[in-house]
């Protein structure tokens, strides 16, 4: 059997399949926070009001007959909310443990009254741990600065201690040209003759004679100033060191 149908509304099917197949070509991609709902709807994957604060949600609940403890109907509230009870205190606990009945409400009031007792408590504690803290940083502070008027008195007298330094290096450097002068200006010979240098009774002299005079001189020994440092009867050598620090050596013909 064949079906004639007019030319205008062949035309109308044709614009309406065209316009279905647009709309199906330009329908956007999905991301992947979104789920798609419908063939030309998507949803974005996100928890509802109800889903994100529990306690903003008002519902009503029916109970089993197994739930007898309020810990009991607390996880059975949880079940499919995806939230669990992470931390818990003794007090809660005992709460938790108790049966449900005509004093929980009495229970769970004195368990709100002890948490606000201990809160409070927990509050001074932390008072006097912030002013305990305070004090410390206040110490820190005044020992920083007892550090810093420490140092500047080291400075200073390390200051000093450098300028005492370069006086005495001064002292010592004219103490050294007065020594040097006087040893300039001493006599470079001593004032008497070196006639023999001899041994009487195993031990060794020098015969010196001044103005006359002979005397007799060992290592040691001295005369006008002039002390014997050493005598080589061998080598026919003795040596002087005079007043001033000058030395002097002679050697005498054998």
């Amino acid at each position: 059997m064949k079906i004639h149908t007019p030319r205008n509304i062949r035309s109308a099917l044709v614009f309406v399949f065209a316009v279905m197949g647009a709309c199906v070509a330009i329908n956007p991609p999905l991301h992947a926070s979104e789920v798609q709902v419908g063939r030309y709807s998507a949803l974005r994957a996100m928890p509802t009001v109800a889903q994100s604060d529990l306690l903003s949600t008002i519902i009503t609940v029916r109970f089993p007959e197994r739930i007898q403890t309020l810990g009991e109907a607390v996880h059975y509230l949880l079940q499919r909310s995806g939230y669990r009870i992470s931390v818990i205190t003794i007090g809660a606990l005992t709460i938790l443990r108790g049966q449900i009945d005509g004093n929980l409400s009495e229970r769970i009031g004195q368990w709100f009254e002890s948490l606000r007792t201990d809160h409070s408590s927990m509050n001074q504690e932390l008072s006097g741990l912030v002013n305990t803290v305070s004090a410390i940083h206040e110490s820190i502070a005044d020992l920083r600065n007892g550090n810093e008027d420490l140092k500047q008195r080291i400075d200073a007298a390390q200051s000093r201690l450098q300028v005492i330094a370069k006086d005495v290096r001064g002292l010592k450097i004219a103490a050294k040209k007065q020594v040097a002068k006087r040893q300039k200006s001493a006599a470079e010979k001593p004032p008497f003759h070196i006639d023999v240098i001899d041994l009487w009774d195993d031990a060794v002299y020098v015969a010196i004679s001044q103005d006359g005079r002979v005397t007799f001189l060992r290592e040691g020994e001295q005369r006008s100033g002039w002390h014997v440092t050493h005598i080589d009867r061998a080598k026919g050598q003795v040596a002087f060191r005079g007043p001033a620090g000058q030395d002097y050596s002679a050697s005498l013909r054998r």
